[in-house]
């Protein structure tokens, strides 16, 4: 497993902590920070549904021939 892995592996728990530390604050506070979260969720789906990436790595010569292409190889 990559090192670079593990700053992904922590926003998961970083994500679902956000919400639980901003419920000890005010009711506003906390409908505030969900209204975001949705409204952000919402954004995200909406723009990968209209913009979705095409990468074609055969093309782009990230797979030779059915292997993943080694860096420095």
């Amino acid at each position: 497993m990559s090192v670079f892995i593990l700053p992904y592996i922590w926003s998961y728990a970083y994500w679902a902590m956000g919400p639980m530390v901003v419920s000890k604050c005010k009711k506003e506070h906390f409908a505030d920070f969900m209204a975001a979260i949705l409204v952000a969720c919402v954004a995200g789906t909406l723009v990968l549904a209209f913009f979705p990436t095409y990468m074609d790595r055969v093309a782009e010569r990230l797979f030779a021939k059915g292997k993943i292409k080694r860096a420095g190889k």
